[in-house]
């Protein structure tokens, strides 16, 4: 059997590599039109009842995960210099594009009976624009009036009080929200600075982009160091080494997109497990082919 296989390979040797060097080709201009999903994996079954009750509660309240929080932590938060710096900042971010909507303490508003028609009226309880200080104490002192808000938008034991910027679903869902999301921390960080306060974010469109980022790091770095490798074994004696080192090199790419794709499309789940799991592989991957070179150089030195 194996005697009749070798012979067929040999005979139709240029056909099969032709064969070969098409399916590289075609794999390759496949890859080229690979783009990363920036949206949720489905970790579990369409059919699982669980999984049924979360999409009529998305069907019924909304997207989810869409919110960025951005929380301080300060005793002066009422003084005008600060307020009116953190009414700026949440005027700055509304401006940036992909952000539909801020809630914060300053766009708190309150509800009052308009005896005319008899209908509740909302009003702002911190009008817009740069306030003084005598203002600001009368819309704070209003302000703590609403249970409402307490545990929502402040915390009074601990002086924290947040800022809750909602995205908009579709720029999530594409490469734009990194600049988006790079866009809001570098503007909350900017105030920080300039106000001596401590930034706290956090909230799902910054955790995913966070990781994103990172994971696109990491795969770049494998994949050149895949390249270098393979261009090392390319630079040995070219003739009884061409079709061997063209195999390991396509294996390496192969392996290489595959375990890119495989990764922005797990990363997605936000599982510590597989993330674990993730750099486990990719660290003993790295091990292995600096031994793979370590070997080789001992290989042509002695």
């Amino acid at each position: 059997m194996w005697r009749k296989l070798g012979q067929f390979i040999l005979r139709f040797r240029y056909i099969i590599i032709f064969i070969l060097l098409a399916i590289t080709a075609f794999a390759a201009y496949e890859t080229s039109k690979v783009q990363i999903s920036y949206d949720f994996s489905k970790a579990i079954p369409l059919n699982n009842p669980k999984y049924k009750i979360y999409q009529e509660f998305r069907k019924q309240f909304g997207e989810d995960g869409n919110l960025l929080v951005i929380g301080v932590q300060t005793n002066q938060f009422f003084q005008a210099a600060k307020f009116n710096a953190y009414s700026k900042l949440v005027s700055d971010l509304k401006k940036l594009p992909g952000v539909d909507d801020i809630i914060s303490v300053n766009s708190a508003i309150d509800l009052k009976k308009d005896s005319a028609t008899e209908r509740l009226r909302a009003e702002q309880i911190f009008p817009e624009g740069t306030l003084s200080q005598e203002l600001i104490d009368s819309s704070a002192r209003r302000f703590m009036q609403l249970p409402f808000y307490r545990g929502l938008l402040y915390n009074p034991d601990s002086n924290a009080y947040l800022m809750g910027v909602r995205i908009n679903k579709d720029v999530l869902s594409n490469k734009s929200r990194d600049g988006i999301v790079r866009n809001i921390r570098y503007m909350a960080d900017s105030f920080g600075v300039a106000n001596n306060l401590q930034i706290y974010q956090s909230g799902l469109p910054l955790i995913r982009t966070e990781l994103s980022i990172r994971v696109k790091r990491e795969m770049k770095m494998f994949i050149l160091m895949s390249a270098l490798l393979s261009a090392f074994w390319a630079s040995r004696t070219l003739a009884p080494t061409l079709v061997p080192d063209f195999n390991i090199c396509r294996a390496i790419t192969y392996l290489c997109l595959l375990s890119s794709d495989s990764a922005y499309r797990i990363i997605s789940n936000e599982n510590p497990n597989v993330r674990s799991t993730i750099r486990l592989v990719s660290l003993f991957s790295c091990i292995l082919i600096v031994l793979v070179i370590v070997n080789s150089v001992t290989a042509k030195l002695t």
